[in-house]
């Protein structure tokens, strides 16, 4: 499993873990100081990531889509930020 965190400007530390297999997100974990509204949104996102290559484009899609399906936010965090980091610790797994 890899292991990458992010940190942006005044925003909140993140940590993902990231298991992948053949190129794709096989499991993912979001933890940190982030805020994430409505509750749940979060094991959405981690759900959602699974089978996605690890591309920042394609994560970044689907990042965003599961927010807007859901009318999720995560505050602390931006979807582009968070989606390198996921792929940089898929990369480290």
């Amino acid at each position: 499993m890899g292991r990458s965190t992010v940190k942006e400007g005044g925003g909140k530390l993140t940590v993902v873990e990231v298991r992948a297999a053949d190129g794709r997100v096989a499991s993912a974990r979001m933890s940190g100081e982030f805020f994430a509204y409505p509750e749940g949104i979060v094991e959405k996102v981690e759900e959602a990531l699974v089978g996605v290559p690890l591309d920042e484009e394609e994560i970044t899609k689907a990042l965003s889509r599961v927010l807007g399906r859901e009318g999720g936010v995560i505050v602390g965090v931006s979807v582009p930020s968070l989606a390198k980091a996921i792929v940089l610790a898929g990369r480290e797994a």
